[in-house]
């Protein structure tokens, strides 16, 4: 390397340590700056008060130990036989396929009559013998099919006491007497991140406990319970729960059962991160009931509800959104004989506040028939009490149908002269006689067509609708429904009232959209 390539490289070499130590130095200066103009900057909470008191770990092992060791010899593992027809999957093991899993797994193509085994997991409720379990695991048992293996390996056969579809719960009775019964708290005062634990027989695991925390309160719409009247309010938790799980308890660290786990949140058929289980409160009038008589005595209200969100708390002129939206009433119910009427608001059932249609299905489930409760509710614009005497369920009596949930069906359209509401995406044409009366409607417009992703189509209003009434006002035809929106502005919010292609009645919150222009 001649003496010019030397000199070049050294150049270079200080031209690069010149320039870093300006960049070094202009990033202090920066920093340095920045910091004498906010001297107070602190990161971080620093007055922390009492909010995190120092925890002793062996006191809380301990903790969890006294639970277990008080839970653990109250749970049983229940084993199940049932037969079934060549072809066919009888609906409880369909239940327990779809929610814990394939504990078993039927041949393909079966052509004679053969017994298959499930199992699953039972809490002792009384000490002579009441074991709480779930619907799905006993129901479509074989007679005599049903045997009960307890924590000290003693085995009996189980006689089926009742079971309860809408909550799926069952109650099994061996001959025994001294049982060591489980302790029952109550599931009103959990709090989300609560410790719990899992008790039961996973993966033909015996005598397992897992633990976590309470995740949420009051879970529902998971469609666990698939069935019209349902009763879904679970208990969410993080406590790991697998096939053979079902039935058994949750329990807090004072060893109480606060729930019975029943499904998991899974894509694997194996547990994710998610449980659920059924609040202790409902079980126990559940299980009384079915010891006692051997049916549910279901109080009902008597209403068809839905869920309130921002547009429609707007369209009432609510403040928040809360509570739940009356969508109609059954003719002789407990609400109708009490006076609650379609489009009020329940807010609280005796005091405690319901702000989803499960809470108020849940509120009124675990009370008795011939029972008084207090509901509150909002009507145009006022809050009043109103007392209601619930009665006994019917066989066809909702105790109070989420109608978020329900599919409406959608007549085929018709063809004769319509007029087009482009900013709502709907399409309207006039109610004639024939309409009228075979509709059993006076008055009111009939949805001929809705626009895909329009603001109609988003609030689930469906060709066959007929708008009976806008902001409580009867609807006598397209013009008048017309001159109503018109005269609203963008962003403001109505509420209509329609009657369906099934033939109910329901309330619809429409915002009006802003001019796309």
């Amino acid at each position: 390397m001649n003496a010019k390539s030397v000199l070049a490289a050294v150049l270079l070499i200080g031209v690069g340590i010149v320039f870093g130590v300006i960049l070094v130095s202009n990033f202090n200066s920066l920093d340095q700056s920045y910091a004498l103009t906010n001297p107070n900057v602190v990161i971080g909470v620093q007055d922390r008060g009492d909010r995190n008191p120092q925890i002793d770990p062996h006191a809380l092992s301990e903790s969890f130990i006294y639970a277990a060791e008080l839970t653990v010899p109250t749970v049983v593992n229940i084993t199940v036989t049932a037969t079934r027809e060549s072809g066919r999957t009888p609906r409880w093991f369909e239940e327990f396929h779809r929610f814990f899993g394939p504990d078993f797994d039927p041949p393909q193509n079966e052509q004679r009559r053969q017994p298959r085994q499930g199992s699953g997991s039972g809490v002792i409720a009384t000490s002579d013998g009441y074991i709480i379990t779930n619907n799905h695991v006993v129901a479509g048992a074989d007679r005599d099919g049903i045997k009960v293996t307890l924590n000290d390996r003693r085995e009996y056969t189980a006689e089926l006491v009742g079971t309860d579809e809408n909550t799926d719960l069952a109650v099994i009775k061996i001959d025994a007497e001294n049982l060591p019964a489980a302790d029952f708290g109550d599931s009103d005062n959990l709090r989300v991140g609560e410790w719990v634990l899992a008790v039961g027989n996973p993966l033909q695991l015996t005598s397992t406990v897992t633990h976590g925390i309470v995740s949420a309160l009051g879970r529902g719409g998971l469609r666990v319970i698939d069935r019209q009247y349902g009763i879904e309010n679970f208990i969410q938790t993080d406590a790991a729960i697998n096939p053979g799980n079902s039935g058994g308890p949750l329990v807090n660290l004072r060893g109480e059962v606060i729930g019975i786990n029943v499904a998991i949140a899974t894509t694997t058929a194996r547990f994710q991160g998610y449980g659920f289980a059924i609040p202790v409160n409902l079980a126990r009038v559940v299980v009384e009931d079915i010891i006692h008589h051997g049916y549910v005595r279901r109080a009902h209200l008597g209403v068809q509800i839905d869920m309130i969100d921002e547009t429609t708390a707007r369209a009432l002129g609510m403040d928040k959104v809360a509570g739940v939206l009356v969508q109609e009433i059954l003719d002789n119910s407990p609400a109708e004989r009490a006076g609650i009427q379609a489009g009020d608001v329940i807010l609280k059932v005796d005091g405690k506040e319901v702000n989803q249609p499960n809470e108020l299905q849940m509120e009124i489930a675990r009370r008795r028939p011939d029972t008084d409760v207090l509901i509150r509710v909002l009507r145009n614009g006022r809050e009043q009490d109103i007392n209601v005497t619930l009665r006994t369920l019917g066989e066809d009596d909702p105790i109070a149908e989420d109608r978020s949930t329900r599919e409406r069906r959608t007549p085929e359209p018709v063809e004769p002269e319509t007029v087009e509401m482009e900013n709502l995406g709907l399409t309207l044409r006039p109610l004639d006689a024939d309409t009228r009366e075979q509709r059993d409607v006076q008055s009111g417009v009939l949805v001929d067509n809705v626009e895909r992703f329009s603001v109609a189509h988003e609030r689930n209003i469906v060709p066959g609708d007929i708008i009976v009434e806008v902001d409580r006002n009867p609807v006598k035809d397209i013009s008048e429904f017309r001159s109503i929106i018109d005269g609203k502005k963008a962003g403001e919010a109505l509420m209509i009232r329609v009657k369906g292609p099934d033939g109910n009645f329901r309330f619809v919150a429409l915002s009006i959209p802003k001019d796309p222009s």
